[in-house]
């Protein structure tokens, strides 16, 4: 038999090993870079973060379904990480380590995949590839979060129906001055999710996303990307939207998380936050009657 191809490929995080290590097991962090790209939005983030469990990874390209999938070989944080990975159903797995190590106030990590053979003329991209990926972790681990709640004077299924019914998400959707003309959502995991924004100055953003979770009156979470017309990808975001009985009312929590893409400065955090505060605030003067 002949001998796998071996790729090896590194890069410094300016970031200690176990947050970097957590990086690759934690599904909210993992889908802005584990397969990613710019155009394709996640749909699909199933890690099960133990030796044997699996991973289930699946970004939406267009028409196309982009899967890839393994099982953990080696967990042993923050040292090495070790598992199988494939990318066809109908094809032989291969073997990727990672190895983290501490160095210059960060770490170094160095992916180690190992080939068939027979892919040896997908070895060039295949590096291409990894080292992408290794690029967007550490875009990855400086996301900002931000959470905001609001008790909401209507029964759970009302709101959430706010949530998933086109036409009433329309109405209160984003920050204040702003309006969707353009909004559509099928609330249903890998349902679209597309919202055109108008600014008060003018000019439209897109939110082209997918469900990737709907428990009726109980959660909803989606992935999306945030677009400019003009420049392209603003910023790769994840959102759950969480509901619960409170003061006769609903009590809606929103987390949204956001990866940029663009220098928004230093007052991008406090600006989330406060835009997803307006939001709340929209929804809430809403009639439910």
């Amino acid at each position: 038999m002949a001998d796998p191809i071996v790729l090896k490929v590194s890069r410094h995080f300016d970031a200690p090993p176990e947050t970097v290590f957590d990086a690759w097991l934690n599904p909210e962090a993992a889908q802005h870079f584990l397969f990613a790209t710019d155009t394709g939005i996640m749909q699909t983030v199933e890690i099960e973060p133990r030796v044997g469990g699996k991973f289930l990874i699946v970004e939406r390209r267009g028409d196309v379904e982009a899967e890839h999938f393994g099982a953990y070989l080696e967990i042993d944080r923050p040292r090495r990480l070790v598992f199988t990975f494939a990318a066809l159903r109908d094809q032989g797995t291969t073997r990727v380590q990672l190895d983290f190590k501490a160095e210059r106030g960060g770490c170094l990590v160095t992916l180690t995949h190992e080939m068939d053979p027979q892919w040896a003329e997908y070895a060039d991209r295949t590096r291409e590839g990894w080292t992408t990926i290794l690029g967007r972790a550490e875009r990855a681990l400086g996301r900002i979060a931000a959470t905001v709640s609001r008790v909401i004077a209507a029964p759970r299924h009302l709101v959430y129906a706010a949530w998933t019914e086109s036409g009433q998400l329309a109405k209160w959707w984003g920050p204040n001055d702003f309006s969707a003309p353009v909004c559509e959502i099928d609330p249903r995991p890998g349902g679209v999710i597309y919202i055109q924004m108008q600014p008060p100055e003018g000019g439209r953003n897109t939110v082209e996303g997918r469900v990737q979770q709907a428990i009726p009156n109980e959660r909803l979470v989606f992935a999306a990307n945030l677009r400019d017309p003009a420049d392209g990808l603003m910023a790769k975001t994840h959102t759950v939207v969480t509901f619960a009985d409170k003061d006769g009312g609903t009590e809606v929590s929103l987390t949204q998380t956001a990866v940029p893409y663009r220098d928004f400065g230093p007052d991008f955090p406090d600006g989330m936050r406060e835009g997803s505060r307006q939001t709340l605030d929209k929804l809430a003067a809403m009639s439910f009657a």
